[in-house]
């Protein structure tokens, strides 16, 4: 943006200031204020002359502007803007929709899994990494499979690198994990999770509680908790699960924000517009199960706007996929059916028109 905004004073400006510009190039403040006209946006965190001055430093290191004098830069060469396109082109790119580069907020940003190519990500925001990774030591991770339950466990052992990781086995009753838990604490501590598809209830939370309490340096227990186990410790007779007197730092698994689907969708090579970007977010929820599909098939297609299309008929009420997706989720439990059933005033509203 900045090498076509002197580029187009120079284009623009009579035949003697347009030699004087590509002589003695152009005072830094005026480049600042013209540049920012052109893209407010995505100068709005440049607004010091300083700050300015710094990205205009950086362009002469790449060998595109040259120091012109003192506060002054121009472009390397005469040549240089003959790369930059004919008049018209000039115009049209300074006239072209943008955005500003992506804000990798801790709150939105998530950790690749592997190869940024691939796809995976962390099912947590880097603010909730920096949870897990902080004071607290009892952690009760709420989420679905469509929203990445399943690779919370890999992604502990990243979380916490170094330290044992321990996954309660299946068929554990409460006495057994009061055992575990003693057992972990005297031998210097580990990190214990608890798949939800154990049976547990607050009572485990309550003895992790006091297991932490009496041996708190070296001891984590995390708590995964999806719909299913949801379900049966908000029973209808009591709605609200009994935590009283247990400290647990609470973590939600959401689908992603809009800057994590950006970045995602820059590291898997799949070029789109904000308007794009809104299309792949309708069809897929931002669920990563769903967004991983729209890659694959991305992938496969010859545009992944074809991508988009057959993952639309794959959602379709009926479907194979559409039913694994409703099921990742837990919208197949006969307590989620119930209330999808109900008037949602006057509105017949299905499972999907919730998600997506």
């Amino acid at each position: 943006m900045i090498a076509y905004t002197l580029a187009y004073e120079v284009i623009s400006a009579d035949p003697e200031t347009r030699a004087q510009l590509l002589a003695q190039g152009m005072d830094t403040v005026y480049l600042q204020r013209q540049a920012s006209s052109w893209w407010p946006e995505g100068f709005a965190g440049t607004r010091s002359v300083d700050s300015f001055r710094c990205l205009l430093d950086e362009m002469v290191g790449l060998g595109i502007l040259r120091h012109a004098g003192e506060g002054r830069y121009g472009l390397r060469s005469p040549n240089v803007l003959n790369l930059l396109g004919t008049d018209e082109e000039i115009e049209a790119r300074l006239l072209e929709p943008r955005e500003p580069e992506p804000r990798y907020e801790p709150v939105q940003m998530r950790t690749p899994m592997g190869d940024p190519l691939h796809g995976r990500r962390s099912p947590m925001t880097w603010q909730q990494e920096s949870i897990l990774r902080g004071d607290a030591r009892l952690f009760l991770i709420v989420g679905t499979a469509a929203g990445g339950l399943g690779d919370v466990p890999e992604r502990l052992e990243h979380v916490f690198g170094g330290q044992p990781l321990s996954q309660v086995a299946g068929g554990t009753r409460l006495r057994d994990f009061r055992a575990e838990l003693q057992k972990q604490a005297q031998q210097g501590g580990a990190t214990i999770v608890v798949p939800s598809g154990l049976e547990w209830n607050s009572q485990w939370l309550k003895a992790a509680a006091g297991a932490i309490e009496s041996q708190p340096a070296g001891l984590r227990v995390v708590f995964l908790c999806d719909p299913s186990r949801l379900w049966q410790m908000l029973p209808p007779d009591n709605p609200v699960p009994d935590l009283q007197g247990i400290e647990a730092a609470l973590i939600t698994l959401a689908p992603w924000a809009d800057e994590a689907l950006r970045v995602w969708l820059d590291d898997c090579q799949i070029n789109a517009t904000p308007d794009e970007r809104r299309a792949v977010a309708a069809a897929t929820g931002n669920w990563p199960l769903v967004l991983y599909r729209f890659l694959e098939l991305a992938r496969a297609a010859t545009s992944w706007r074809d991508a988009i299309a057959t993952l639309e008929q794959e959602l379709s009420p009926g479907t194979e996929f559409g039913a694994l997706v409703l099921q990742r989720l837990g919208l197949d439990h006969p307590e989620a059916g119930r209330i999808f059933r109900q008037p949602q005033h006057g509105i017949d509203m299905s499972e999907t028109d919730f998600l997506f």
